[in-house]
């Protein structure tokens, strides 16, 4: 295992050193995992070979119960606005992320000014996300927020945040042109399902309730 390490609690990667189009030796610790690419899945606790990595495919892993925070991508910190996240969520059980937030450009994080924002995941018969009230304070911190949810599961029957229904939408590029409402692709990935928010307040906790 000394050609792959994890980054984070949730990402195994394992580079490709051998100019061959495909990595062996890819050892996978105890859990569920899945292919950050295509959304197969695998049991830990086993050795994988022959897979293939051609020059542009990293092979990359995440464990099941991830839950990912995104910001838009950027050149520099504080390129772009950060009030819309991006939130990748792969439900297992149950999980949660500490979000950790502040100015982004002085050292006042030093002095205590910074914010946490627990995220938990629960995934039994339904799935349920809360985000939780934002601890703390920074400045320019953002007191409401929208959230992009791209959740790794099956079509729910409904999804509901903060207990009022919401519209799915079957064509993507409907979904696209509004402000909130759900579409499932079930090619991307395995199926994903894409939940955009409104803008909430960040001071309070937000529900997320996919109903099956």
């Amino acid at each position: 295992t000394q050609y792959q390490f994890m980054n984070g609690e949730w990402f195994l990667v394992a580079p490709v050193y051998k100019s061959e189009g495909k990595r062996d030796s890819i050892y996978l610790p105890k859990g569920k995992w899945l292919d950050y690419w295509n959304g197969k899945e695998y049991n830990g606790s086993t050795w994988l070979n022959n897979y293939s990595a051609p020059l542009q495919t990293l092979p990359l892993f995440v464990k099941a119960g991830a839950i990912i925070p995104m910001y838009p991508q950027m050149n520099f910190d504080g390129e772009r606005r950060a009030d819309t996240l991006t939130l990748d969520i792969y439900p297992f059980k149950k999980s949660s992320f500490n979000l950790y937030e502040d100015d982004g450009i002085t050292r006042e994080h030093r002095n205590g000014a910074y914010a946490k924002t627990l995220i938990e995941v629960s995934k039994v018969k339904n799935i349920e996300i809360k985000i939780n009230a934002a601890k703390g304070h920074y400045k320019g911190e953002y007191e409401k927020r929208a959230y992009l949810l791209d959740v790794h599961t099956s079509l729910p029957s409904g999804v509901l945040i903060n207990n009022k229904s919401i519209k799915h939408f079957s064509l993507k590029t409907d979904f696209e042109k509004e402000s909130t409402g759900y579409y499932y692709d079930a090619n991307e990935r395995k199926g994903t399902l894409h939940i955009k928010t409104n803008y909430l307040n960040t001071s309070t906790m937000q529900n997320v309730f996919l109903r099956y």
